[in-house]
């Protein structure tokens, strides 16, 4: 009789029959916690069988809940254990208040919401022993020892957590405080290089032999950020680096008049001290920007006698080892003379994805790191001018920074997202609509 509309009398008398049974199964079936959809297992049971129309669709949204609750990667497996202590108490309330579903603000879906927030940020590989499983795992008790009909137990014990959330939140964003200065300057380092990259782009230099196109784009991108993070990109010595850009983009032109070559030969020797000089600026050793420089005087000579060097006299660009990135995601770290240390993700080249949806301050982002580790952090602070986030994690002996488009380009290689643990049941009753639809 699953799902058929009975009289309202019977109707009644066998849902109160139902609890009943769940009761007993709240008592004892579940008491040891469970990691699995233990909803979908009772269908079979004599509970599922006695529900009616109305009944039985809780019964089905609910079972769907919990099948993404306990697929969620943001949550260990650990605490998944813990809240699939909840399930025999969610249904008792779903059978009981049709509304529940669809009502945020219930006690219940509120304690839910709670637990998953004060779990947020633990490693995937967290143990139950953990200090915050231990507490969690305490309420999960208390709500199976005391729920029967009265859903103040919900409200009662969500409130407690919730306080927790809240000093665990103001202890971070405290503890953030430490790392501002140094993701202020990561925010600057930011906006000096997407402009550092938009001029030398604007600078036509797409038929360059490959060494000097790479010179470019990622050495003297690097010169001209540290010095528009300096100096700023409206003064002298901005403008001097950027002219040094397009001196040797004509330098490397073919002199076919007596006029350009006498103009290269004056040029070459000032030329070439401030591209030394600016790659004094980002520390790049001698015997690393030998080959290069090499490269250059192939090409001047080349040029001096009117002809055009098309392709890479042999010359590699700086090897990964002398300046270390991914393919796609750049790292590199900061650190002030305290010791504090912020690791700061970015897209090589700025990329062309749209930031994502902004997360607010108190949010959470999983992320994956270089090595392909997920973490999750809680937004600290978020840049006004790049949008670079600010994380941080109790569990981390450092705090992390990732621009919008470092994040759009991990959440699209499914390694990242931003995720908001404080609506957890919303989340999971959304992602189990899309799977219907």
């Amino acid at each position: 009789m699953r799902g058929i509309a009975v009289d309202p009398a019977i109707a009644a008398m066998l849902l109160e029959r139902a609890l009943g049974e769940l009761d007993a199964a709240q008592r004892v079936g579940n008491a040891a916690g469970s990691g699995r959809n233990l909803l979908r297992e009772m269908k079979q049971a004599s509970v599922a069988p006695q529900l009616d129309a109305a009944g039985s669709a809780s019964f089905d949204a609910l079972e769907m809940v919990f099948d993404e609750i306990f697929n969620a990667p943001e949550l260990p497996d650990a605490v998944k254990v813990i809240l699939g202590r909840l399930q025999i108490p969610l249904l008792k309330v779903a059978l009981m208040d049709s509304h529940f579903l669809g009502d945020a603000a219930h006690p219940a879906r509120r304690l839910l919401d709670a637990m998953a927030t004060a779990s947020a940020g633990l490693p995937p590989a967290t143990s139950g022993d953990h200090p915050v499983c231990v507490m969690l795992r305490s309420a999960a008790t208390v709500v199976q020892t005391e729920f029967e009909r009265d859903v103040g137990v919900f409200e009662r014990t969500g409130a407690e957590i919730r306080a927790w959330s809240d000093e665990q939140d103001r202890q971070r964003i405290e503890a953030a405080r430490r790392y501002l200065p140094l993701a202020e300057r990561a925010e600057r380092c930011e906006l000096a290089r997407c402009s550092a990259e938009e001029a030398i782009a604007h600078i036509d230099h797409s038929l360059l032999p490959a060494v000097l196109r790479d010179f470019l784009d990622d050495e003297w991108v690097s010169v001209l950020t540290a010095v528009g993070e300096r100096d700023g990109e409206q003064g002298e010595a901005w403008q001097q680096h950027l002219d040094v850009a397009r001196d040797l983009v004509w330098s490397v032109e073919p002199k076919t008049v007596p006029e350009d070559r006498q103009r290269l030969l004056g040029l070459l020797p000032r030329l070439l001290g401030r591209l030394n000089a600016g790659l004094d600026l980002i520390c790049v050793a001698p015997d690393a920007r030998a080959p290069l420089l090499d490269a250059f005087v192939g090409m001047h000579s080349a040029a001096l006698r009117g002809k055009a060097q098309a392709t890479d006299a042999g010359a590699q660009p700086m090897s990964d080892a002398d300046h270390p990135r991914s393919p796609a995601l750049q790292r590199h770290v900061l650190k002030d003379a305290e010791g504090a240390r912020l690791e700061v993700l970015r897209l090589a080249g700025n990329g062309s994805l749209a930031p994502p949806h902004p997360a607010p301050v108190g949010g959470f982002v999983r992320l994956g790191d270089l090595a392909g580790d997920a973490a999750t952090g809680q937004i600290a602070w978020v840049g006004s001018g790049s949008g670079l986030m600010l994380l941080t994690n109790p569990g981390w002996d450092h705090a992390r920074a990732i621009t919008a488009q470092a994040l759009a380009w991990q959440a699209e290689q499914g390694w990242a997202a931003i995720h908001d643990a404080r609506s957890l049941f919303e989340s999971a009753a959304q992602r189990a609509l899309r799977l219907c639809s």
